[in-house]
């Protein structure tokens, strides 16, 4: 739960429709597209083409998954919920602290250069409200049954 973001979700829901009884009820939770779009912004904004930030899939995506593992039907809801942070430092802590990372493989797995991360965190600090750094997150929520 909240960890399929990282699968190929084809292959989970697949396994998942295998493994529940007739009549089982599937419930998962993962994040959609929607995630994080601050830290997307601000790489867009300094140049940086490297995918830094997961891709997450939309609900489409999601129920097109659901329905070609045998699941019809399926409840598929979302919302926008958004955590406050102090300090850039304080929101990487927080960040890392959920256990989100960045599972592309065509991630770049170079170091970014203190110039581009200054800059990147200047822009972060330029949207903040009340002195708090705000990040989006879209947790979507599945209900689905086996027939």
């Amino acid at each position: 739960n909240a960890a399929i973001q990282w699968s190929n979700l084809r292959s989970v829901f697949s396994e998942m429709y295998r493994v529940l009884k007739p009549n089982g009820l599937l419930l998962v939770s993962t994040f959609g597209p929607s995630t994080m779009l601050e830290l997307q912004r601000a790489w867009h904004a300094i140049g940086d083409g490297s995918p830094r930030v997961h891709a997450f899939a939309g609900i489409g995506h999601i129920r097109d998954a659901l329905n070609e593992a045998g699941f019809f039907e399926a409840q598929i809801e979302s919302e926008i919920a958004r955590l406050r942070y102090s300090s850039v430092r304080e929101m990487f802590r927080g960040i890392k602290h959920l256990g989100a990372t960045n599972a592309a493989s065509n991630r770049s797995r170079g170091l970014l250069g203190r110039e581009k991360f200054d800059r990147w965190c200047q822009g972060l600090e330029q949207d903040q409200v009340d002195g708090a750094i705000s990040l989006q997150f879209e947790p979507i929520f599945i209900v689905a049954e086996k027939q």
